[in-house]
């Protein structure tokens, strides 16, 4: 199964109503083409932060998201997905 970047955004701040296109933290960014970005993901010149206009807004779509935060949603290679600790690292039960 592929994991899309927007199923990450779902999974850390849940989903929204409406879509990306509509949330003041997607921008449109024009070129020789135009290229999509959401500002909490990440905005880079890669394709690799290339966002979709019609996913399904996250939990963000109605609320700030202050600059200062630490974007913890982490990007995930194709078909990878994050099973524990790093080897080395110390697991807590909380």
């Amino acid at each position: 199964m592929t994991v899309r970047k927007i199923d990450a955004m779902h999974k850390y701040y849940g989903y929204g109503s409406g879509r990306c296109e509509n949330c003041p933290h997607f921008r449109r960014k024009v070129f020789d083409r135009t290229y999509h970005k959401c500002l909490v993901y990440g905005d880079s010149n890669s394709e690799a932060t290339d966002w979709r206009c019609g996913y399904t807004a996250c939990g963000l779509i109605d609320k700030p998201f202050p600059e200062d935060e630490i974007r913890i949603v982490k990007r995930i290679e194709r078909g990878k997905v994050d099973d524990g600790p790093l080897p080395g690292q110390i697991a807590m039960e909380i």
